[in-house]
């Protein structure tokens, strides 16, 4: 995930600002500031990771939901 900075992705996908995504994890503002720029810590870049992993989950779950209740609704 390098490609692009991992606080930038997390925030975008989840429409959050870095102060947000800060209080989120449990971590001052300044910390994902310096992450935004600076090598981060491999174990914020994983928790990073697992955040959007799991955020892209729950969006793919609603749409399961959504498209059973549609079914049930044809039944």
């Amino acid at each position: 995930m390098n490609e692009k900075n991992i606080v930038k992705i997390v925030c975008d996908e989840l429409d959050i600002n870095q102060t947000e995504l800060a209080k989120r994890l449990g971590v001052s503002a300044s910390a994902v500031g310096k992450w935004h720029t600076r090598e981060m810590p491999k174990i914020a870049e994983k928790a990073l990771e697992y955040m959007l992993k799991s955020y892209k989950q729950e969006k793919q779950l609603k749409v399961l939901k959504d498209f059973k209740n549609i079914l049930s609704t044809i039944e």
